[in-house]
């Protein structure tokens, strides 16, 4: 298979129509036309011909701040999906995750522990 980036607009348009099994989430008379996006800035995402859209849907609450991600945050997610890439919670719970639970009684108000 080519690398990421490599199809043309044609044989995405053509392996999206023959494709549809991972489009799950789009309505199916609106599969072969859904916009393919390329990239994001901000609040925003964009298409494969630069057309511009709103994230309202904060590509599923996983980008809360937005498409354009400082370094930092780069570098430190990709620390932790080189170990650790995803725990559904109630499996276990790591490092990170207690460390934010102290974080937030420290800085929030009140009882959280209710």
């Amino acid at each position: 298979m080519e690398p990421l980036g490599s199809w043309s607009a044609e044989q995405i348009a053509q392996s999206r129509a023959e494709n549809p099994y991972m489009m799950t989430w789009v309505p199916g008379k609106n599969r072969a036309t859904t916009p393919v996006l390329t990239h994001g800035e901000g609040v925003y995402v964009y298409d494969t011909n630069g057309k511009q859209y709103l994230d309202w849907t904060s590509m599923a609450v996983c980008n809360n701040i937005g498409h354009t991600i400082p370094k930092e945050i780069v570098d430190a997610a990709a620390k932790q999906m080189s170990t650790l890439a995803f725990t559904f919670g109630g499996i276990g719970v790591t490092e990170v995750r207690i460390r934010l639970n102290q974080l937030m009684g420290e800085i929030l108000p009140g009882d959280l522990r209710a």
